[in-house]
């Protein structure tokens, strides 16, 4: 097993963890990711949440450990799925959107969890599962240098 984290400095992320030491110093706070479609709220972001999987879990789904990183979910736009509080694990190589897939991205400098798609007139379609409270928000092809894809979500986490 080895533990997977998210750090403001490069050069201290999950690489110098691939020793399994889970007595490594790590910052005091979780980074939180927003799951709100609406791209004017702010977010605190702070960093270190810690997360265990087990070496031949990343290998199965082809995430090496310098690319993989775990993110603590705030909001409830991607309920039932991925409620308030889950935790997820992001593949920062993998930033080529497959429409349907769940990602990481930065929307205007805001971080969010949402499922991404490739529109007709070359834009992309962002998308929650909560429905009910959140509507899509179409990126258009001139709105393109504001979507950063951060990575896409290879794992998530919840406890109720």
């Amino acid at each position: 097993m080895i533990w997977v984290a998210n750090f403001k400095n490069k050069n201290d992320g999950p690489a110098a963890l691939m020793n399994g030491d889970s007595t490594m110093p790590l910052p005091d706070n979780p980074l939180q990711l927003s799951c709100f479609c609406n791209p004017r709220w702010l977010i605190m972001e702070t960093y270190a949440l810690k997360q265990r999987l087990a070496k031949s879990t990343l290998k199965r789904v082809g995430v090496t450990l310098d690319s993989a990183t775990c993110i603590k979910v705030s909001g409830n736009s991607m309920d039932p799925v991925m409620p308030d509080g889950c935790t997820v694990g992001i593949d920062t190589s993998s930033t080529q959107i497959n429409s349907g897939d769940i990602y990481a991205i930065r929307y205007y400098g805001q971080l969010q969890i949402k499922r991404l798609y490739h529109t007709d007139d070359g834009g992309v379609r962002i998308g929650c599962y909560n429905n009910n409270e959140y509507q899509d928000i179409n990126c258009t092809n001139e709105e393109l240098d504001q979507l950063n894809i951060v990575g896409r979500v290879f794992w998530w986490s919840v406890l109720r």
